[in-house]
This record gives structure tokens, sequence and C-alpha cells, in this order.
């Protein structure tokens, strides 16, 4: 969140390990959100299969 912060007010006073770490952190949130994007749709199949009976 700092490194967040830092970017938006003064990106050009980022390091290059900083701007790596920003970097990681934008893959990691997205591998999250698609592992729970997964599991929400496992969740909804067998709901939404029984309304559709």
């Amino acid at each position: 969140m700092t490194l967040r912060l830092k970017l938006e007010d003064d990106p050009y006073s980022l390091t290059q390990s900083e701007l790596d770490g920003l970097k990681q952190n934008e893959r990691l949130n997205a591998k999250i959100h698609a592992l729970t994007q997964d599991v929400l749709d496992q969740r909804l199949q067998p709901i939404t299969a029984k309304h559709h009976v």
C-alpha cells in the first residue's frame, strides 16, 4: 500500500526494486482474483443447475 501511494505521489522516486515489487504484487492480486472467481463459479454451478431443471 505504501508503495502504491508513493507511485501515485512521486512515481519517479521509486527504485527498480520497488517497481518490481509492485509488479509482483499486481501478478499476485490477479492470481488471487482468478482463483476466487473460480471458487465462486464452482459454488454457483450447483445452484444454477437446480434452477435450470
